[in-house]
């Protein structure tokens, strides 16, 4: 039977920093008992606690029964100015506030819950002993927090502000049960690959290559890394690999993690030309392309996108794990290439109090002015 969270918990916060260890003892013991995606992994957060400057307002708030945590969530702070003069306090799970970190782009980023807990979003904002204005619980989902409520507030001390978003990804399994992959999706995509493959063939045989040892993998990520920049500052963007911040990280992660077979980098190519790389995260079954590189030709029948992740779908497909994840996103090849999608959901919740209130009048004085 579940049990709700309630005064018998005893709410305790930690600096991740000076107190690490502890943190370390917690957040393993959840895992052991919380379903849970690759980015709320210790592999990956300890990466990020070790990553972030020293000065960095980050808090691991935990929960405990009977000495037993049940609950816990890392939760940054900031302010911001409102209507030029309200200060708000802002806190957000898992977020630090700082623009290069956050900008690592965690998805299914949620809590940690006990599995017999059922957390009631009403009773979780109470638990937060820190001064707030607006808390924001990033892409949270039901198939990692099942017992986590986010309609349980109580609507006369706050507001809530809810998004829905989807990550679509394929089911390997239907892949491979399949006659082929391409037969899963709609004759229009299937039309547009098979064209591009038959325009590529005739550079050099189509070819997929996964990195196999550290010299492989990390010569294949600075080939993605080129291919990347290349593009996206050619659309006038800086591209993820602008941030020295990001490059590092990735580059640490994957010199820990690559012998663990958590990290799959593979260079797609016909004959000697590149048409991408991909970079994924592997984890428990599941492939999460986390971004890549790809190199288009000026003519539109090439699709190296398409392409590519076609090849790394098959490949995935044929080594036996179970999903192939696009992540956040309603791009038109993740929808297109996709056989499923889960839900996630973003919410704020809002403190019903004076600088909510008083925000509300500027604005609607703003809208009435501008008519």
């Amino acid at each position: 039977m579940n049990k709700d969270i309630a005064s018998d918990i005893v709410v305790r916060s930690y600096n991740p920093f000076t107190q690490f260890d502890i943190v370390k003892e917690i957040w393993i013991s959840l895992l052991k008992r919380c379903p849970h995606t690759y980015f709320l992994s210790w592999q990956w957060k300890d990466l990020w606690i070790k990553s972030l400057p020293p000065d960095c307002n980050i808090t691991l708030i935990a929960g405990f029964r009977n000495e037993s945590p049940v609950i816990a969530f890392f939760i940054g702070s900031t302010i911001t100015t409102r209507h030029k003069f309200i200060p708000i306090q802002q806190l957000s799970i898992n977020t630090t506030y700082l623009p290069h970190v956050d900008d690592l782009y965690f998805e299914y980023d949620g809590i940690l819950v006990e599995p017999t807990v059922t957390i009631w979003l009403d009773l979780l904002v109470k638990q937060i002993q820190m001064k707030w204005d607006e808390l924001v619980l990033p892409k949270c989902t039901l198939i990692y927090n099942p017992t986590l409520q986010l309609n349980g507030i109580n609507s006369k001390y706050y507001n809530l502000h809810k998004r829905d978003s989807r990550s679509h990804y394929v089911d390997l399994d239907k892949v491979r049960s399949s006659s082929n992959y391409l037969s899963l999706l709609s004759p229009n995509k299937r039309s547009q690959i098979r064209r591009s493959i038959k325009e590529y063939e005739k550079i050099g045989k189509l070819r997929i290559i996964v990195a196999k040892n550290e010299h492989e993998v990390f010569e294949v990520f600075d080939e993605l890394i080129d291919l990347h920049q290349k593009l996206w500052t050619g659309r006038g963007q800086p591209g993820n690999f602008s941030s020295e911040y990001f490059i590092n990280f990735h580059k640490t992660l994957i010199s820990q993690r690559f012998e663990h077979g958590e990290i799959q980098l593979m260079r797609i190519s016909a004959g000697d030309y590149t048409i991408g790389c991909l970079y994924n995260l592997v984890f428990k079954g599941q492939v999460l392309f986390y971004t890549g590189g790809l190199d288009y030709l000026p003519n539109n029948i090439y699709r190296p996108g398409l392409v590519s992740h076609y090849l790394a779908i098959e490949h995935n497909a044929k080594i036996g794990l179970n999903s192939y994840d696009f992540l956040a996103g309603e791009d038109e090849y993740k929808r297109s290439l996709s056989t499923d999608y889960n839900e996630m959901q973003k919410t704020m919740v809002q403190k019903r109090n004076t600088k909510y209130y008083i925000g509300r009048i500027i604005a609607r004085l703003n809208r009435l002015y501008k008519k």
